[in-house]
């Protein structure tokens, strides 16, 4: 029986199976590690801290940039990237307010994948087309080849770093990041996560000094119109007291 999408991708299939997945298999990731280290250095000045595995940059104002690696389901580990804030929590589910400001703590606030810069759709893109497009832009876990590992690694980080300089260079300030990611909302909601970007947009605004916006959006976290737990509401406060 012929799979939609399999005949087209079939000998590529093969040809990435041979050298990722038959024989000895080792993991990857110091060549994951090395690859996006190598290929950052050519446009940024970032360090990367083993903790967590991820690359950041010198805080610009309250926020700088990050990377890290993503750890999908499958044989493959995504590249992710966006900005990290100095001034938005996360609550824990102790109740616990917690800031990711060190050079060991790490956290994506608001960021950017390579599929936002893919004609990828999940109603008309079938399985393979997807592997496929994991394939090219995506780091394998595992090898038993190191010396074509490290090459594919290499043309992996080759692809993602123009995507990487687009989103940052699209980004330029706060006002610019709300924007992109309102515009990305629109043209692909099926990429869109809004409650992790809901939380960050809200205390976006609030140091705006946006407070009643961020009100607003903060209460969708909690699925209620106009509802904001106390502890939140101060800290929404706090922020947008300090302007």
């Amino acid at each position: 029986m012929e799979v939609e999408g399999y005949e087209k991708y079939s000998d590529f299939f093969s040809e990435y199976s041979a050298v990722f997945h038959h024989g000895k298999i080792i993991s990857a990731l110091p060549y994951m590690i090395e690859a996006v280290t190598n290929a950052l250095a050519d446009v940024y000045d970032m360090n990367y801290c083993d903790n967590g595995r991820w690359w950041y940059g010198e805080w610009e104002g309250d926020r700088r940039k990050v990377v890290t690696l993503g750890s999908p389901k499958g044989t493959c580990r995504n590249i992710c990237w966006g900005w990290n804030y100095n001034y938005i929590p996360r609550k824990a589910n102790t109740g616990k307010f917690t800031y990711a400001r060190t050079e060991k703590s790490f956290r994506i606030d608001i960021g950017d994948e390579y599929l936002f810069h893919l004609d990828y759709h999940p109603d008309n893109t079938t399985c393979y087309d997807s592997m496929y497009m994991e394939y090219n832009y995506e780091l394998p876990k595992d090898t038993n080849n190191i010396e074509e590992s490290r090459k594919h690694m290499k043309i992996i980080c080759e692809r993602n770093i123009p995507f990487i300089k687009d989103y940052f260079d699209s980004t330029p300030d706060d006002e610019a990041t709300l924007a992109e990611a309102e515009r990305r909302r629109k043209e692909k909601p099926w990429l869109f996560k809004f409650s992790s970007c809901g939380w960050t947009k809200a205390f976006m605004l609030a140091k705006q000094g946006r407070l009643e916006e961020a009100k607003y959006i903060i209460s969708h976290e909690y699925y209620s119109d106009g509802y904001c737990p106390e502890d939140v509401l101060k800290k929404l406060c706090s922020v947008a007291e300090n302007l």
